[in-house]
């Protein structure tokens, strides 16, 4: 499938999201969807409906808030790119191909390979519960174009206290895994805003970053990297 199948922005993607689900569920014996994933996406839009209104509410958008919007987006954007690719070319008409747009779905795509290199990243911006992260092609560090067939950068963000001076007798935390990571932001975009509780103030943000490609294989894990959170 083509990279430009979904809007980057949340706003332009809801209301895409929101035409694409009731049309492929009224379409669905004729092109021959799975009715399971008709279901499972009916779910996931609801969820969406709920979340993404209070992700662009400043008085009811929380860090919490956030992380569900964008892990909602990832689902369905996964969901989606599943039921094209098993929707058969011939069944797709005129109306199908620009309504999800699949303009050129009728060729065959070129397969994006699996992401060899992770996001070369840095903290541009330092504010009170924020830290916006830029990203850069490893491959052409003046660029903040990503590389081909890379759809996304998705970050993930472990929250741990200021290490303690060598000087103090407090024992030393264990090593941070990959497990101590979870998912906080999906974007196609060279810079994405992380926002953080006021608990964590005072405390160090760890990141980790991975690109994906279009067809939702993950590259590897960049260099664990920290800001404190001021």
């Amino acid at each position: 499938m083509e990279q430009g199948i979904f809007p980057s922005k949340d706003a332009e993607f809801s209301v895409y999201f929101n035409i694409a689900s009731p049309y492929l569920s009224s379409n669905e014996a004729r092109l021959m969807i799975d009715p399971s994933k008709t279901s499972s996406l009916s779910g996931i839009i609801v969820t969406w409906n709920d979340v993404f209104p209070r992700s662009v509410n400043p008085d009811t958008n929380t860090t919490t808030v956030t992380n569900q919007k964008n892990q909602t987006r990832v689902d369905a954007e996964v969901l989606l790119r599943d039921i094209y690719a098993n929707i058969p070319r011939s069944l797709l008409n005129e109306n199908d191909k620009t309504t999800l747009h699949l303009e050129d779905a009728d060729h065959e795509p070129t397969p994006s390979g699996k992401p060899t290199n992770a996001p070369v990243v840095s903290v541009a911006k330092i504010i009170h519960r924020s830290h916006t992260l830029r990203f850069q092609n490893p491959d052409d560090p003046n660029s903040h174009a990503k590389p081909k067939g890379v759809q996304s950068v998705e970050v993930y963000k472990a929250i741990r206290p200021v290490p303690p001076s060598v000087l103090e007798t407090t024992p030393s935390l264990p090593p941070l895994t990959e497990n101590d990571f979870h998912h906080v932001a999906s974007t196609g975009r060279y810079l994405v805003t992380i926002e953080h509780n006021m608990e964590d103030v005072g405390k160090l943000a760890y990141y980790l970053v991975r690109y994906k490609n279009t067809r939702g294989e993950f590259g590897p894990f960049s260099q664990v990297f920290s800001a404190v959170i001021a």
